[in-house]
């Protein structure tokens, strides 16, 4: 079973949108730790097989962190 896929953007207050995409997850938790700024708006998307999805929108680190961690646990 092939990981899950990872889609992540950082919305600073000025409008620039960063974004990834991975399936690798210390590739996205590096790029969470590299957005400091505590105005940004995170939009999380953890796209699954079969066409399932969990999506959520986060003000910051620590719940953008706790909602990765929550989608990517095994049943």
């Amino acid at each position: 079973m092939k990981p899950p896929q990872i889609a992540i953007q950082a919305i600073d207050p000025t409008g620039t949108i960063q974004s990834i995409r991975s399936r690798k997850i210390k590739r996205i938790y590096h790029f969470i730790q590299t957005a400091k700024s505590s105005e940004i708006i995170f939009k999380l998307r953890v796209a699954y097989q079969h066409g399932l999805t969990n999506e959520g929108v986060y003000k910051t680190t620590e719940q953008l962190t706790h909602a990765l961690h929550a989608f990517m646990e095994k049943d």
